[in-house]
């Protein structure tokens, strides 16, 4: 009889460009492993290896695309049993968008709008008058990786803007 089936992921946290692994284990005489993603059979890709008899899916590098619900199914010919792992890959921030009017008049209300693709969340914060940063920080985006683009609106308002947004860890 098969028991205890689990998914047992690396224990590092799945972050876009890294290598995981995610492990089927069971109590018991296991005959076959059968892996779904999303309620559908896994079809391998180029970035994703089985291995040791379906025990062992590895992903090369994992991208948002790898997010998903993935079920190890477990069977013999007296039992079964399967398990399952919520896949939530950290990434961005990216498509960094920020948008605004060309031109305003001098004392009109200027609204800006920062947005970016991330999970976790990016977090936004704007500040007025900041220089500009040395050329040594980039526009990379791993966690907790500070991301900048920099708007000048010294006409419309009296000076330089800034804003840049901190990936929560």
């Amino acid at each position: 009889k098969i028991s205890g089936a689990s998914v047992k992921p690396s224990p590092n946290l799945p972050v876009e460009g890294t290598p995981v692994n995610l492990t089927c284990e069971a109590i018991g005489q296991v005959f076959t492993r059968k892996w779904m993603k999303n309620n559908s059979d896994l079809n391998p890709t180029d970035n994703m290896v089985l291995s040791d008899n379906n025990r062992v899916l590895t992903f090369n590098t994992v991208n948002w695309k790898d997010n998903g619900e993935y079920v190890c199914q477990i069977s013999n010919p007296v039992s079964s049993d399967g398990a399952k792992y919520v896949m939530i890959v950290n990434y961005g921030p990216e498509k960094v968008q920020l948008k605004g009017p060309n031109k305003i008049n001098i004392k009109d209300t200027l609204n800006l709008t920062c947005s970016a693709e991330s999970t976790p969340s990016a977090t936004f914060s704007w500040l007025r008058n900041v220089p500009e940063p040395s050329s040594g920080l980039s526009a990379g985006a791993i966690a907790g990786i500070v991301i900048a683009c920099f708007v000048l609106m010294a006409v419309a308002v009296g000076g330089g803007y800034f804003f840049y947004k901190k990936k929560q860890t």
